[in-house]
């Protein structure tokens, strides 16, 4: 993908826009992949993304690279994804490790953290859902989303304190 091929999309040629799409799908699909875990939410953001791009094209936007402008697209789109996703705690496996003598009548507890994370910038909130959905320690949230340990942690204490603040002000309560 050139130079050539963005002035010539940007000009309406649909076959520079085609040879810019597939040379963009693998790192499209890369992003998809770091920000959403279900491949068929993952198809739907770049299918999205592309969608858009196609209507630039038509409609004769003027973007000036279209690989940056597909790389924030893309990531847009994952996290409108994301955020309509009713992200579900599944208390069973934190219930048994605190006491597997509760009933069972406690293992199909779930909590809608929708709610409780519209308070939240999208890092936060995906920090939060990785760790409490998928378990995982603030390390391996670290070495996932690519960031510092710090920031992992300092993000999750300052969502944590904005969900519990939140949950004082709206009158949902724990």
């Amino acid at each position: 993908m050139g130079d050539e091929d963005n002035i010539k999309a940007q000009k309406g040629d649909m076959e520079a826009f085609v040879r810019i799409v597939v040379s963009s799908l693998p790192i499209l699909c890369q992003i998809a992949a770091s920000i959403l875990k279900n491949e068929l939410d993952q198809s739907d953001a770049v299918s999205n993304t592309i969608t858009k791009g196609l209507q630039s094209v038509k409609k004769g936007k003027h973007v000036k690279n279209y690989l940056s402008w597909f790389r924030k697209v893309v990531r847009n789109e994952c996290f409108k994804i994301h955020n309509k996703n009713r992200a579900q705690i599944n208390l069973c496996k934190r219930i048994n490790k605190m006491s597997p003598r509760l009933p069972d009548a406690l293992s199909a507890f779930s909590i809608d953290l929708s709610s409780y994370t519209d308070c939240l910038n999208p890092l936060e909130r995906q920090i939060i859902i990785e760790s409490y959905s998928s378990d995982l320690t603030n390390q391996e949230i670290a070495s996932k989303l690519n960031l510092p340990l710090g920031t992992v942690k300092s993000s999750k204490s300052r969502a944590l304190a904005k969900m519990k603040l939140n949950t004082k002000k709206g009158g949902i309560r724990l």
